[in-house]
């Protein structure tokens, strides 16, 4: 299955990473698929982990498939596609906050989205003309200003580029490292149980 994953990633990011460049910088498609390559890798090598330690700690299928979804929704819930942490009221940060670090999902998330927008310019557009299309209101009212600046990154998702490489990837490769560990102590304690 470890190879799989390797030929779906290379697959995915072949085809279609190339097919969204936006253009940029000279060698910015290269960084681009190694980035996008390395965050699909680590999250289908935690994806694995996760189902297979869902596997060892279940009794049987049904009990391991009830036991999926209070895994995997919440690591979707905080993982920034919904919602910003500071999107939300003090009180109920207070509660997200555990899930929203430990979302191995968001990592990889932060890591595609600034992947793809870190060198991003949208060009001059006004909402009011029918063949402008003004991507998060990142309009000018000046005919000849662009926006220099990602409003994706900086204004509605809030990351904070400057911790994102190689912080998050070594994040992803602690999960991979904790879930290794998990499962491999979970498969001995089932076969210790077993004999």
């Amino acid at each position: 299955s470890a190879l799989t994953q390797v030929a779906v990633a290379a697959t995915y990011v072949a085809v279609f990473v190339p097919a969204v460049h936006r253009g940029g910088l000279e060698g910015e498609l290269s960084t681009k698929v190694s980035r996008t390559y390395l965050a699909l890798l680590a999250l289908g090598a935690i994806g694995q982990l996760v189902g297979v330690l869902v596997g060892c700690l279940a009794r049987n299928v049904t009990a391991a498939q009830l036991l999926v979804p209070p895994i995997v929704v919440p690591a979707f819930m905080c993982a920034g596609y919904f919602f910003q942490l500071n999107d939300l009221s003090k009180g109920i940060q207070y509660l997200i906050w555990p899930f929203w670090f430990v979302s191995y999902l968001r990592y990889a998330f932060t890591i595609l989205v600034v992947t793809e927008f870190r060198s991003g310019k949208f060009v001059v557009c006004s909402p009011t003309s029918d063949h402008n299309y003004c991507p998060f209101n990142s309009y000018s009212d000046e005919p000849w200003h662009g926006v220099d600046r990602d409003v994706v990154i900086t204004d509605y998702l809030d990351i904070p580029q400057g911790t994102v490489f190689p912080y998050y990837y070594l994040v992803l490769l602690g999960f991979v490292a904790g879930l290794y560990a998990l499962v491999y102590a979970a498969v001995a304690l089932k076969t210790l149980r077993e004999d």
